[in-house]
């Protein structure tokens, strides 16, 4: 036999070896394994967990090469409060020897991380639709850190993460939309020891104006006294926005309507405004304000309403147009209707009136009177006969309207009827009567005048065209003209005379000149009597007591009687072939029905006229047959002209005195 023997020199372990999972979750069972090189003697092997010992299964086995090789397994069961990891420590001991080699193996324990949570925004606290908000996901310790994510809905959102210590935080950064409104947010926090994500999610609460409103008319045609309704809707808003209604700066009382869910989570309001309307509503402007309160954000929208009407008159029934006579015009009746489309027509008292428009012949500036064109009333060179009442009529689809206006035709004053002599006893009353026609007729169109006459002795009424000047308690000095002047401020004034005869008995006219004549002989002598009086006076001459006429000697006389004025009358006494005897007195008697006056009148020769005063005073004094003694003549001649002119004075004085006794007598 062959005996084969090997020694095996004593060796401790060069290297232990500790396997196993590197990851675990709590509530797992994890087999940690420890193996040892080839060592001789067999290497023991010891566990430490987490500084706790721990037996192992351990097994040696023989290396092929010599030495023994030592295995340990351990098996434990990951529990939920272990956070982060596990420490594994193996020792392999070789007795002999007395060395140790040890391997530590770290065993990661997985662990969800907490619920994340969100900063940054409260449901509770809404946002404004354009504003920026900044929102973080915030979430603490997981083994490993977890990873988080944001979603809007189901679409993830870009965010920025950061890491501090076991604290990872999420940002996001939104410009808020109205389409934000009610939309979720979520943040999901994740790791590989979670099952699923964790989730923390919010829902937005966005604010947001309405974008617009719209204006519905019910019925859609409108037409003027009939009723319709504005229907205000406002689009989605956030609150609800509040509606009102405007017209020219005044805010009108609508019907609040219903409100409706609308897009974004938001909602829709509706009002309504009810007008009864009339032509005059035709081009208003009513606008529709939907106000967002909780923003102080609004919009608006205006309407113009269209209403269908017949035309009407921007005139007034019988308004007056003057125009003065001989003058020319336009009148303007233009209608507003709608439609605008009008035509019109006019007439006068039934009676059509030109239309230039229709009568193609018919010259515009042909001098036709009053003629029309369209809307327009041509007056050229007014007549008086062309002043009345006319009317328009305007005519659209909608209807017709009419208007009567009046042409008032001015013209100056023309004094019509004037009492022109008006007779009256003294000490009565008297009313000259002065008519008028005029246009226009005016409360002073007539007055009264007379030169140096106190006129607050008179009293003066007016009445249709009528003015009576009243005289009270006339004299024979308020006898005289009195002119009526009429002036309606057109044209010239128009002036006429009223003659007021205050009745009395004749007074000749005791004038130095009417009471002496002069003829040639065989010459007609024309001796002259006049006399103021009222009513008409009659004359009679005489000569010596006899009556003297034509009427009785027509040979030798003849008279004639003529008035000067309304109370002077005059009567001549033609004394035909004068002979010496025809020299000398005549008497004139002046008579009416009131009584008489008389008065003594000289025929001479012209050849016996005086050529200076004392010829006259001698004549004087010889027609009176008195008796001048010669011894005054005979001083006169010796004396001297000087005494001669004395005496001539004198004579004249004594002269004056026995005639003016005479007359008395």
């Amino acid at each position: 036999f062959n005996i084969h023997m090997r020694y095996f020199i004593t060796v401790a372990p060069a290297e232990v070896v500790v396997s196993g999972p590197k990851e675990a979750k709590p509530g797992e069972t994890v087999t940690i394994t420890c193996a040892t090189s080839r060592s001789n003697p067999a290497a023991d092997i010891n566990w430490l967990v987490d500084g706790q010992h721990v037996e192992g299964a351990n097994t040696i086995t023989a290396d092929p090469e010599g030495g023994w090789i030592s295995n340990s397994n351990i098996t434990v069961i990951i529990q939920s409060q272990e956070r982060l990891s596990k420490i594994f420590q193996c020792f392999a001991a070789n007795k002999d020897l007395g060395e140790t080699i040890v391997e530590s193996y770290v065993l990661s324990i997985l662990y969800p991380p907490e619920p994340p949570n969100i900063l940054g925004y409260s449901e509770e606290k809404p946002i404004r639709a354009g504003e920026m908000q900044r929102i973080t996901c915030v979430s603490n310790g997981g083994n490993p850190l977890p990873a988080l994510k944001w979603f809007r809905g189901d679409e993830e959102v870009n965010s920025v993460t950061t890491t501090n210590g076991n604290v990872v935080n999420s940002e996001v950064s939104i410009v808020i939309r109205e389409s934000d409104n009610g939309v979720q947010y979520r943040c999901e926090a994740s790791n590989s020891a979670s099952v699923k994500p964790l989730i923390s999610k919010m829902n937005l609460n966005v604010h947001f104006p309405p974008s617009r409103v719209t204006i519905k008319l019910k019925p859609e045609k409108l037409r003027a006294g009939g009723k319709v309704s504005l229907v205000c809707e406002s689009a989605s808003s956030n609150p609800v926005s509040v509606i009102t209604w405007w017209h020219d700066g005044f805010l009108l009382q609508g019907t609040p309507g219903s409100v409706l869910n609308a897009t974004h989570g938001g909602k829709s309001s509706r009002n309504i405004l009810q007008l009864n309307v009339t032509s005059d509503d035709n081009g208003s402007k009513y606008t529709c304000q939907a106000m967002n309160e909780a923003m102080e954000i609004s919009v608006h929208y205006t309407v113009t309403l269209n209403i269908s009407h017949k035309p009407e008159f921007y005139k007034s029934p019988m308004e007056i147009y003057d125009i003065v006579e001989g003058k020319s015009t336009f009148i303007n009746l233009t209608a507003r209707g709608n439609p605008n489309i009008i035509t019109y027509r006019w007439a006068k008292v039934g009676n059509p009136v030109i239309n230039i428009q229709e009568d193609r012949k018919l010259n515009y500036f042909k001098n036709v009177g009053v003629s029309s064109n369209g809307p327009i009333l041509k007056v050229t060179n007014a007549v008086r006969t062309d002043g009345g009442k006319y009317k328009c009529e305007a005519t659209n689809e909608e209807g017709a309207s009419e208007i009567i206006i009046v042409l008032n035709v001015q013209y100056p004053s023309f004094i019509t009827k004037l009492s022109e002599i008006t007779l009256v006893d003294r000490g009565a009353s008297v009313d000259i009567e002065c008519v008028v026609d005029a246009n226009p007729v005016t409360d002073n169109i007539i007055s009264w005048r007379r030169n140096h006459y106190e006129m607050n002795r008179t009293k003066q009424s007016f009445e249709d065209g009528r003015s009576l000047l009243t005289i009270y308690d006339v004299s024979w000095e308020d006898s005289g003209v009195f002119e009526c002047i009429a002036d309606n401020g057109i044209g010239e004034k128009n002036l006429k005379k009223a003659y007021l005869v205050v009745k009395h008995k004749p007074i000749i006219d005791q004038s130095p000149p009417l009471l002496k004549a002069a003829s040639e002989k065989d010459e007609i002598a024309k001796i002259t009597c006049r006399a103021k009086g009222a009513p008409n006076i009659t004359f009679t001459w005489s000569r010596e007591g006899a009556t003297v006429s034509d009427n009785v000697r027509p040979d030798k006389y003849y008279t004639e009687t003529s008035v000067l004025d309304l109370t002077t009358w005059e009567s001549v006494l033609y004394v035909k072939r004068v002979k010496n005897h025809d020299y000398g007195e005549y008497e004139c008697v002046a008579k009416n029905e009131l009584g008489f006056d008389n008065t003594k009148i000289i025929l001479e020769s012209k050849r016996g006229v005086p050529d200076n005063e004392t010829e006259r005073v001698t004549r004087e004094v010889m027609s009176e047959k008195i008796e001048i003694p010669r011894i005054i003549i005979t001083c006169v001649s010796v004396v001297g002209t000087f005494l001669l002119v004395i005496n001539i004075v004198l004579v004249i004085c004594f002269v004056r005195r026995r005639r003016k006794k005479g007359l008395e007598e």
